[in-house]
């Protein structure tokens, strides 16, 4: 099962360029099974998305909800919490806070703009165990940058996940990330991540997705 796991709207993301079923027409395209709605710092409320849902296609891909939010120095992906996050808190106090409530995070896009290119591994070991996984495939790295994230969860044993962070429909799906047992709503997401039921598969190609590694 493939799931997007970064997605934006224009609905509650200003800076998203399409809505919830524009991005959902476009997931249809490519066959993948599920997107997750991160707005920026925004929970879509469950009478809200089913109001939405009604307007869907019928044979759409399961949506799920989750958020990104805001911390003092960096952008996390939340899934498995039932209210919106607060924003810049510490990504150690979001974490602890997250985790209080039952769900997981992820650290978006961590090597964005050649951050974290020369840190040495052992403090990236230190900075990077407190979250459930990061994030490695996304548009926003670079193919250097990719490489580097890929080499440092495979070096540190750590989750890493692939998502898209489409903001647009030219880039939602690029990237998803494949499941290893159903998921069916948020708490099954947030236990597959926190177990860690699920790879990291390469981008589409053709509009199909390529497992090759």
């Amino acid at each position: 099962m493939f799931i997007d796991l970064h997605t934006h709207t224009s609905t509650h993301s200003g800076c998203g360029k399409m809505t919830l079923k524009e991005s959902v027409a476009r997931i249809m395209e490519l066959r993948i099974d599920a997107l997750a709605l991160t707005d920026h710092n925004y929970l879509w409320a469950p009478e809200e998305l089913k109001s939405a849902i009604a307007e869907l296609p019928e044979n759409r891909p399961l949506i799920l909800r989750g958020q990104e939010t805001s911390c003092h120095e960096a952008d996390v992906l939340v899934y498995g919490c039932e209210e919106v996050m607060p924003k810049g808190l510490l990504k150690e106090e979001l974490v602890a806070l997250v985790h209080e409530k039952g769900g997981v995070v992820v650290l978006a896009h961590p090597f964005r703009s050649n951050r974290r290119m020369d840190t040495p591994l052992e403090e990236l070991k230190e900075e990077f165990s407190i979250f459930d996984a990061i994030e490695v495939y996304t548009i926003h790295h670079t193919k250097e940058e990719i490489a580097r994230a890929r080499w440092v969860v495979e070096t540190l044993e750590i989750k890493g996940i692939a998502a898209s962070d489409g903001h647009n429909t030219e880039k939602v799906g690029t990237y998803a990330t494949r499941f290893l047992c159903p998921i069916r709503n948020e708490k099954e997401l947030a236990d597959a991540l926190r177990n860690g039921e699920f790879e990291m598969p390469m981008p589409y190609e053709a509009g199909a997705i390529d497992l090759r590694r």
